[in-house]
């Protein structure tokens, strides 16, 4: 399980290009017994617009084979952040 979080807080999350709900989102992914992914994932968060004076946006992240399973996964308009076990 890899828990997505996102500020603004309400982000929608999208994992292999299926939205799956709003953030926070605890989201399921295939693991080896190792740790690691044993497939690749693409996770997303849809930042929409309130108003006009903002843009719509997504941050993306794809997380390969060779990648340990992230505890967490932090989305901003900024960019995205891993915090490992």
């Amino acid at each position: 399980m890899v828990e997505i979080v996102s500020d603004p807080h309400d982000g929608m999350v999208v994992v292999n290009r299926q939205a799956v709900g709003l953030a926070p989102r605890m989201v399921t992914v295939s693991t080896t017994d190792q740790g690691f992914l044993a497939e690749p994932v693409t996770i997303a968060v849809r930042f929409v617009a309130k108003d006009v004076t903002e843009a719509s946006m997504t941050s993306s992240l794809t997380l390969y084979a060779t990648d340990r399973v992230p505890r967490r996964l932090e989305f901003s308009r900024e960019g995205v952040k891993r915090v490992l076990p």
